[in-house]
């Protein structure tokens, strides 16, 4: 099973995060996720929001406190290097929330700083506390 994250994204940013995950080359699409590829890597990408119905309702209060409205955006990924190609393409200067499945809810702009740790550290380890900021 490969891993997934969910790209919370305020709902003037998420055209914008649609349109740059779609500039990707599109591969067949399966039954729960459109599929793109970017050099090695495939993504499965689904932007219904389907997702919110497994999330916490504390996690979804927080992160609409700090971003307003949003949209989800469930990303199923192969490796930490294909997590670390897409996200350096879809989520800068956006504003949103990562949640990485591993207990953690990060800013775009900490995850941005938390990518740039060396690959080998996966999201399951938790943000580094120096990346992080006040508000996420």
């Amino acid at each position: 099973m490969r891993d997934t994250l969910i790209l919370f994204t305020s709902v003037t940013h998420h055209p914008t995060l649609v349109g740059r995950i779609r500039s990707f080359s599109r591969l067949a699409a399966g039954p729960q996720f459109e599929r793109y590829a970017c050099g090695d890597c495939t993504f499965g990408v689904a932007f219904d929001q389907d997702v919110l119905d497994e999330c916490d309702e504390g996690e979804l209060a927080w992160i609409a406190e700090r971003i307003g409205p949003f949209r989800a955006t469930l990303i199923e990924y192969e490796g930490m290097a294909c997590a670390r190609t897409l996200l350096e393409h879809a989520i800068p200067d956006l504003n949103g929330v990562l949640d990485t499945n591993y207990e953690s809810l990060v800013s775009f702009p900490d995850a941005m700083r938390w990518l740039t740790l060396p690959p080998s550290r996966h999201f399951r380890e938790g943000p580094p506390p120096d990346v992080l900021t006040d508000d996420g």
